[in-house]
């Protein structure tokens, strides 16, 4: 889960619970991962936090692959 985190408080503790609340991993065995990130609000990530962003959904598209391999 990929979570933008500048003045959103409040939506970033929802989006916690719901992490949390979620399996471990997926059905094929890829365990979640929540990916905070702090200096972008929700409209902006691609502008604030693009290598975050870019790095985070490549690890989630990696782990997709791997899984596909096992």
């Amino acid at each position: 889960m990929l979570a933008a985190a500048l003045r959103e408080t409040d939506v970033l503790d929802h989006r916690r619970r719901l992490f949390e609340a979620a399996p471990k991993e997926s059905s094929r065995g890829v365990p979640k991962l929540f990916v905070e990130l702090p200096d972008a609000g929700h409209n902006d990530i691609l502008y604030v936090a693009r290598t975050e962003y870019r790095a985070a959904v490549r690890d989630f598209l990696d782990r997709i692959e791997l899984s596909r391999i096992d």
